[in-house]
């Protein structure tokens, strides 16, 4: 079991995956929404561990960094607007990293991860 901290992990060390009690997370980054507890619980039970949120909701979020460490970008398209969803789409395929779209539903978000 390995007992170090967050940013040690998905901060500024380029780890893609954190081993906590013998399982492999895979680091997920979301865009949109406000209130992700619920979902980030679920992504939790899933094998994912949330490094980053941005909500979408302040003009700066139009031209932010996506984390270098991120395996999967997460957009909530009922939460953004298209230029910002324009720029994850150009960063994310820039860096390499899988770009998944969805409602804020966990029905939708679980049958995208799982493909």
């Amino acid at each position: 079991m390995v007992t170090s901290t967050f940013n040690q992990y998905c901060g500024e060390v380029n780890i893609t995956r954190i081993w906590r009690k013998g399982v492999d997370f895979m680091c997920i980054t979301i865009v949109g929404g406000d209130n992700i507890a619920k979902i980030n619980g679920n992504l939790y039970k899933n094998g994912f561990f949330v490094i980053k949120h941005i909500s979408g909701r302040k003009k700066s979020h139009k031209c932010v960094e996506i984390p270098k460490n991120t395996d999967i970008v997460l957009v909530f398209i009922d939460y953004v607007n298209h230029k910002l969803c324009e720029h994850i789409k150009r960063e994310s395929k820039k860096m390499g990293i899988k770009a998944v779209y969805s409602k804020r539903a966990w029905s939708y978000i679980e049958t995208l991860l799982c493909e």
